[in-house]
């Protein structure tokens, strides 16, 4: 019996808090596809076959190139877009494809990836459209599209993007068109640089991207790199969601390059003025020292500020060293059911009381005593759990003061909405739904089964241990008199 119960405690421990979840293409029971020409045919003929890469609960291509001439590892796409079947009745997850178009044809227009039906996760894979692509084409697009070229089309619900990258292209990313909607995609942890417009949601709600790397899209050709180039939401897209106002370190509504950063009690904080009581600010920089200053996109995600509700506007701190001072940046507002607004104005990190970088107690953390912000993400319960105390909000300005730049941002908060109180990583309790870890090896966290045990691993391990302790102290002596008493009544007539 002690040798079952030792055998279990080593062998057959239960591990609480862990996901059996395979990350892709990692681990166990993966099977890579080696590609080693150019043509989509070989891709092509890959995804029909999608019964054959069953992997739990998705099937999963891990493609990898491996062309003799390391010039030749990607796949051209002539005429039509790759697409999974629609008879996939599970998730498909692709992962390692490098897509391109390099000629100039009347076929350039077409995406060079399609979803429309089977749920389809893009991992660490690249599109690039073809060459004198983005402007407007004479011709209608085959595939609804505007006349210009489209990296991805995403069309019907729930697909991601993790870790990649789209680049030029008229549109890197389209969600939904004229007569299809795209909802609740996301896009995570991905390059989109150097399109017309980075991403595009013609038609769909609850779409969210998060943490990309988003610069230099320019659909008008002058090197400005607008917000909406970055992000375009048409009318009636993610619920015509709201970017937030700004307030400047003057209590005024953020015009372009103004600085909004109070810096009190070591946290670097700026204030907001949310349309809605819930969801997650991101804060991100422009761009390099090339281009942020003609840049309004979100270049290199910085941090999920942490906020607190004061009496007319949110306090949002982020973290803060001498390197991001005096920076160029832009928020995301993402709202757990409509989904992620287009870029904010851009403003300056600078403001009152702003320390340089020999000034602060630990490099990538603000404040003289170098006290690390509370990390990004979590639900605060109590406002004392706040990284430090904000700093008083600027003066709120009179409705006959308030100047949005010509942004037109609406500040009103929608009826039957109340304030929040406490808000961590984002506003008040609710986060976006979701959300994956991008980059190689990614896990699909929305999949991941919610743990029926809760104990924390150390109890259990208390738990089990004292059990076995106690059996092998257990003296044999009493053993052997309870066996000895059996035996005795046994034997009694």
């Amino acid at each position: 019996m002690k040798k079952i119960i030792l055998l279990f405690l080593i062998w057959g421990f239960p591990v609480f808090g862990q996901s059996s979840f395979p990350l892709i293409c990692e681990g166990s029971g993966v099977r890579a596809i080696t590609v080693i020409d150019q043509k989509d045919t070989t891709i092509i003929k890959e995804l029909n076959n999608y019964k054959n890469y069953l992997r739990g609960d998705r099937y999963e291509f891990c493609f990898i190139y491996s062309a003799a001439d390391v010039n030749k590892r990607w796949t051209r796409i002539n005429s039509v877009p790759l697409q999974v079947p629609l008879t996939a009745d599970k998730p498909v997850v692709i992962s390692g494809l490098d897509l391109r178009r390099d000629k100039d044809s009347s076929d350039k227009i077409s995406p060079l990836f399609l979803t429309d039906g089977a749920e389809v996760i893009l991992h660490n894979s690249k599109f690039t459209c073809a060459p004198n692509s983005k402007t407007p084409s004479p011709q209608p697009s085959p595939t609804g599209g505007e006349g210009v070229s489209i990296g991805i089309k995403l069309l019907g619900d729930a697909h991601e993007i993790i870790g990649s990258e789209i680049k030029n292209c008229g549109i890197g990313i389209q969600i939904g068109d004229a007569t299809t909607a795209g909802n609740n995609n996301q896009i995570t942890e991905t390059k989109i640089h150097d399109n017309g417009i980075g991403i595009k949601v013609a038609n769909g709600q609850g779409n969210f991207f998060k943490k990309d790397s988003v610069y230099k899209n320019d659909a008008n050709n002058n090197a400005e790199y607008l917000q909406k180039e970055g992000i375009e939401l048409e009318s009636g897209a993610n619920g015509n969601i709201l970017s937030p106002p700004i307030l400047n370190t003057s209590g005024q509504i953020a015009k372009e390059d103004d600085p909004v950063l109070l810096y009190s009690n070591n946290v670097a904080t700026f204030y907001i003025k949310p349309p809605y009581p819930e969801g997650i600010i991101e804060v991100s920089l422009v761009g390099s020292q090339r281009d942020s200053g003609n840049s309004s996109q979100g270049r290199t995600f910085l941090a999920e500020a942490q906020c607190i509700s004061t009496a007319t506007s949110y306090a949002c701190a982020i973290p803060m060293t001498g390197i991001e001072k005096d920076q160029l940046a832009v928020i995301l507002f993402h709202h757990p059911t409509f989904g992620t607004t287009t870029y904010s104005v851009r403003v300056k990190l600078n403001g009152t009381g702003i320390l340089s970088a020999a000034d602060t107690g630990s490099a990538g953390v603000t404040g003289g005593d170098g006290t690390q912000l509370a990390s990004a993400g979590g639900i605060m319960s109590e406002p004392a759990s706040a990284p430090a105390p904000a700093p008083a909000p600027p003066s709120v300005p009179s409705e006959e003061d308030k100047d949005d730049g010509g942004n037109s941002i609406g500040v009103a908060t929608p009826a039957g909405e109340t304030t929040a109180g406490v808000i961590s990583g984002g506003v008040a309790s609710t986060g976006a739904p979701g959300g994956v870890k991008g980059g190689c090896g990614a896990e699909l966290l929305r999949r991941e089964p919610k743990a029926e045990i809760v104990t924390s691993d150390a109890a259990m391990w208390i738990l089990f241990l004292s059990l076995t302790i106690c059996i092998l102290l257990l003296p044999r002596n009493k053993i052997s008199e309870k066996k000895s008493i059996l035996r005795t009544k046994k034997k009694t007539p």
